[in-house]
């Protein structure tokens, strides 16, 4: 088994958003892809059997989301909480 948690709750520089039309750094567009996609498709390349994704994102069947709890500490608490959860069930 191999949990995965991403912190996806990066707010874009105003800059930034303005290249890439939005305020999350994990939904920019690169190579036809978002950032998030790209490493989604990489911890499943890896072997992730769970993913946690924290952060405001889209939902997918390809991973689970928390919403964005403010800090990295929290955020990644959150994460590995909701893991443990799963696989205890």
């Amino acid at each position: 088994m191999l949990p995965v948690v991403i912190l996806a709750g990066g707010k874009a520089k105003p800059e930034l958003q303005a290249a890439i039309g939005g305020p999350h750094r994990a939904l920019a567009v690169v190579g036809g892809k978002t950032l998030l996609a790209h490493v989604v498709e990489a911890m499943q390349e890896a072997g992730a059997t769970s993913i946690c994704v924290v952060g405001d994102m889209p939902t997918s069947l390809s991973y689970h989301v928390l919403p964005d709890h403010g800090d990295f500490v929290a955020n990644l608490l959150l994460g590995c909480l909701s893991l443990t959860k799963s696989l205890l069930c």
